[in-house]
């Protein structure tokens, strides 16, 4: 017998027929739409995470090319101070001076002096070149590559010592003056008395394709006048000069973090219609092509010898490739089973015992599935942390009154407090208490006008440790917004050893130059007694001593020393018997 539908009965099984679809429905669509929602979140959420972190990485090999340049720098201003302490310096000086500097370093392709040569004295400086380098003399390139004999000019700028010699002796003798580029960033340095950087260049010994520059230190004569760029130009010696590969560069900061996927680009931007690549993008790992549309990617600008450089870091990674969706797929169970269960509700309410069994089993399935999801984000803020800690510098974040959120165990070595001693204090606990209320007040211009920069800009910073011993430090800050909650990162280095090393350095700069100006004095001395007393201002005025004396043993039975030559001022007492 069929249904009649306009009967009560038929109209109640229609009308319950309507709300079982409706519920069906309706349950779908909140399900979906909730499902939708969550995981967009979620991939955003994953993707901010993965930015902080390409950003954390990124600034740290950005910081990783800027000690790179600085440390290459502070080994041609030490060749510069060589030509400033001595009157002149041989080409075995040269390259002795040199060698275990180069050693040190293998990122500079050649360090170079490059001499004013005037016209008349032209012709001896390529003999005395000779003797070393048979085949010497000063050249220019023409238009199709080849090397000649510089055309007759005023004055000459030819790379004179070149070390190390093997590999770049196709750059000995040519004229640096003779080339736009390369006579441009001359120049500079000498009308300015700074340091000048090149715009991008093919080196004369270079087989490859990669791209180059050049930085010059000018060198005045001792004594000479250099204070307007007319005197510095008529007092010009010569330029200590650097030779560098951005290939180089580029690629050993890159080596300290080889487990991450990022690649680098260098622009030199130094004038707005300037935008030359100086070290472009290798090619894309196959498999991993990414769009500039998903991939993290970051600039940092870079000046150096009145050239900017910008460098761009882009992530290998796409931050969108297995974002976690635990809670997605769980508001969508959810969803799917509430709505199967009002389903059955309605459609048998005989069954309601056999309903709630499937309800408690779905629930039981939940539960299960959320707990797996809490381990699974405490697994992943249990491997963040185990991060933080694997860290070779100490790393602080903190919030915008400046108090201590977070702190890895490398704070509990370097300044002796626990970690619970630091955390929630202020960060001016850890900095001598002299320069604490100055420290708040750059901590507030810092919040207001916010950016990622090493802090300092030239300063030598210290820290204190909880003994109240002091450490030379550099710190690198980061500003984070997380939601509504801004935090700052601080990358805390302990540079004792650096600073150990440069104070080293100048010691035995000051040593050599004392020894050269010896040796000189030596060659040149007519008698003892005038050797003698050179010897002695040599110490004084070049080695920096307050005073020295040189006394002979005297003979016979009352002994003592008879004085022979004295310089300086003895501390406390104005003469010196004997």
């Amino acid at each position: 017998m069929g249904r009649q539908p306009n009967t009560p009965v038929g109209r109640a099984r229609g009308r319950r027929s309507l709300l079982l679809y409706v519920a069906v429905i309706g349950g779908l669509s909140l399900s979906l739409a909730a499902f939708v929602q969550l995981y967009r979140w979620e991939r955003l959420t994953a993707a901010n995470e993965f930015q902080a972190r390409f950003q954390l990485t990124a600034q740290e090999i950005f910081g990783a090319m800027r000690r790179e340049l600085g440390s290459d720098l502070q080994i041609l201003r030490a060749v510069k101070a060589l030509y400033e302490a001595s009157e002149q310096v041989t080409r075995q000086e040269f390259r002795a001076f040199t060698t275990e500097l180069l050693a040190t370093n293998r990122t500079i392709q050649a360090l170079e002096w490059v001499p004013r040569v005037p016209l008349d004295e032209r012709s001896r400086y390529e003999e005395e070149a000779r003797h070393a380098i048979p085949d010497f003399q000063i050249t220019e390139m023409r238009q199709d590559g080849s090397r000649v004999s510089a055309r007759t000019r005023e004055e000459y700028y030819p790379a004179y010592f070149v070390e190390p010699y093997p590999g770049n002796e196709s750059a000995a003798g040519f004229d640096l003056g003779s080339e736009s580029i390369r006579w441009e960033s001359l120049q500079r340095a000498r009308d300015t008395g700074e340091m000048a950087a090149s715009a991008p260049i093919k080196l004369i010994q270079e087989t490859g394709q990669q791209y180059a520059f050049l930085a010059c230190l000018p060198v005045y004569w001792a004594g000479a006048p250099s204070q307007t760029v007319a005197q510095r130009r008529g007092s010009l010696h010569g330029f200590v000069l650097g030779v560098w590969h951005f290939g180089d560069l580029v690629e050993k900061a890159l080596s300290q973090f080889s487990s991450e996927r990022i690649r680098l680009r260098v622009l030199d931007t130094t004038a707005p219609q300037e935008g030359i690549p100086l070290y472009p993008f290798p090619p894309a790992t196959a498999g991993h092509e990414i769009s500039d549309a998903t991939a993290a990617s970051t600039r940092y600008s870079l000046e150096f010898g009145g050239r900017q450089w910008t460098i761009v870091a882009v992530s290998e990674s796409d931050p969108y490739a297995s974002p976690p969706v635990y809670s997605a797929w769980l508001a969508l169970l959810a969803g799917l089973t509430i709505t199967a269960l009002l389903f059955w509700y309605l459609r048998a309410l005989q069954d309601h015992a056999r309903t709630l069994l499937r309800t408690n089993r779905s629930l039981d399935r939940e539960i299960r599935e959320r707990r797996q999801a809490e381990s699974a984000l405490k697994a992943s803020e249990g491997r963040l942390r185990l991060v933080l800690e694997s860290a070779g510098d100490v790393i602080l974040i903190c919030d915008d009154q400046g108090r201590i959120l977070m702190a890895n165990s490398e704070t509990e070595r370097l300044f002796g407090y626990t970690r619970e001693e630091v955390i929630g204090q202020p960060v001016e606990l850890l900095l001598p208490s002299a320069l604490r209320e100055r420290h708040i007040e750059h901590r507030a211009d810092y919040i207001a006008h916010r950016n990622q920069r090493p802090m300092g800009g030239g300063l030598d910073l210290v820290a204190q440790t909880k003994a109240g011993s002091l450490l030379p430090v550099e710190i690198s800050l980061s500003p984070v917004q997380l939601a509504d909650e801004r935090i700052v990162t601080a990358i805390v280095r302990d540079i004792s050893a650096r600073k150990a090393t440069e104070a080293e350095l100048r010691r035995l700069n000051r040593t050599h130059a004392v020894l050269s100006r010896c040796t000189k004095s030596l060659a040149s001395a007519t008698d003892e007694t005038d050797l003698l007393q050179a010897y002695c201002d040599n110490l004084v005025d070049v080695g920096g001593y307050c005073f020295a004396w040189i006394g002979y043993a005297q003979d016979g039975r009352e002994g003592g020393l008879r004085l022979m030559a004295q310089a300086g001022q003895a501390a406390g007492d104005s003469t010196l018997t004997a």
